[in-house]
């Protein structure tokens, strides 16, 4: 996935999410891919990803506890481990383990991600054909977001955004913001920041009383956060939160090659780490 650039120029300002999109997906289409590991080296991914954790009352505590920081190392074969944990103290709770050879890879299941990095190969770099392969491979196997065989918009901003994290090839990256530019109702949301304080754009889709949110650094293209907040009245589309209730996020912390199964990587660089 693409690095910082010190000295970057500024992007230009846009008012509308195909202005704000399309700029993304020109500075995705020149940066660099990242290196695949070979043998005895793994893609390491970090991220915090909060669930909402109840309905009207939910407690503090309860809520606090819904966060859970992932570490996954995936293999240039597919086998991998991943770990989860709380990082709050009070949540007292066991985090998990799981680790799995190539033959038995999460990555198997085609609803899955993310995504093995051979999977990569297989995904077309034009916005159309994406979408459509998107759609078929993913959606397709999640019957909540698929409806009469055709796309849902939403979730196919969902999973364009959250295949954003990954190390795709640049083209596949560059695809993947037009995919969501063209999708209807994306709005441009301005400058924002994710839970860890960096400063990016956001851009959002409403359906169903929530809006699906995609924080991410104009000047390289790094996809930083996924969110979902409740919009509109209460109403089971946003578990009858008043509006502006954060129902869900993802938050990209870090990723790179390691030269281990357990190796790890800090955050990038001048971020805070969150206790991460």
């Amino acid at each position: 996935m693409p690095s910082p650039t010190a000295g970057s120029p500024a992007p230009r300002a846009f008012s509308t999410a195909t202005g704000v999109l399309e700029l993304a997906a020109a500075i995705a289409a020149r940066q660099s891919a990242t290196p695949i590991p070979g043998p005895g080296h793994y893609l390491y991914l970090r991220d915090i990803e909060f669930k909402w954790a109840g309905g009207p009352g939910a407690t503090s505590f309860a809520i606090e506890c819904a966060a859970i920081v992932g570490q996954e190392w995936v293999a240039y074969d597919g086998a991998g481990r991943q770990t989860g944990t709380y990082p709050s103290p009070k949540c007292q709770q066991p985090g998990f383990v799981q680790a799995w050879p190539k033959s038995a890879a999460p990555n198997d299941d085609p609803t899955s991600w993310p995504l093995n990095l051979v999977g990569w190969q297989s995904l077309p770099a034009r916005p159309t054909a994406l979408k459509q392969a998107i759609v078929r491979r993913f959606e397709n196997g999640a019957t909540h977001y698929f409806a009469n065989g055709a796309a849902h918009d939403i979730a196919t901003f969902a999973y364009a955004a959250a295949f954003l994290q990954e190390d795709a090839p640049p083209a596949v990256r560059a695809a993947l913001f037009r995919v969501i530019e063209k999708l209807p109702g994306v709005k441009n949301l301005g400058p924002t920041t994710d839970h860890l304080g960096r400063r990016g754009l956001a851009v959002g889709i409403d359906q169903g009383g929530s809006r699906q949110e995609l924080i991410f650094n104009p000047a390289t293209s790094r996809a930083l956060e996924e969110e979902i907040v409740a919009v509109g009245a209460p109403q089971a589309g946003n578990n009858d939160q008043p509006a502006g209730t954060v129902l869900g996020y993802t938050v990209y912390v870090t990723s790179g090659v390691v030269g281990s199964g357990t190796a790890t990587l800090p955050a990038f660089p001048g971020l805070p780490s969150a206790g991460t």
